[in-house]
């Protein structure tokens, strides 16, 4: 296993919560209705926030479980292939933000929002991965 430098780690990380945070908050501006931060415990700042991180701490942890399935050497020889398995974990880790409103204050109307908003996080992902280097790997 490669050795990581941790200081690059905490940036990537940093600006996942960062890049995850302000994408759902321009989607709540955006979708309105469909797309809701916040509740009657939590401002749509503050939720946003946790919804970010918890969306960051998914996404930071993908490659170290890719890893321990042992799907790695599957997609070493494709790049692009991260990106899939970071939408799945982006749609699984929305889903569950938004089963759990209660907690995250973040509310999504349905299914079809939820793959869109883990669409547009997905991106964000790739642009993170793009300006920063690879997430939790090589």
């Amino acid at each position: 296993m490669a050795k990581l430098n941790k200081q690059s780690d905490l940036i990537k990380f940093l600006s996942l919560w960062l890049a995850a945070t302000v994408t759902l908050l321009v989607l709540d501006m955006v979708l309105g209705v469909s797309v809701v931060l916040g509740n009657a415990n939590l401002t749509a700042p503050l939720a946003a926030a946790i919804s970010g991180i918890v969306i960051a701490v998914i996404v930071y942890i993908v490659p170290t479980a890719v890893k321990t399935v042992g799907m790695e050497k599957v997609l070493v020889k494709n790049e692009n292939a991260w990106y899939g398995v970071f939408l799945l974990a982006n749609i699984l880790g929305v889903w569950a933000l938004k089963r759990l409103a209660d907690v995250t204050g973040l509310g999504i109307s349905s299914i079809v929002y939820v793959l869109l908003v883990a669409v547009v996080l997905t991106l964000e992902v790739w642009a993170v991965s793009r300006f920063l280097g690879p997430i939790g790997r090589k």
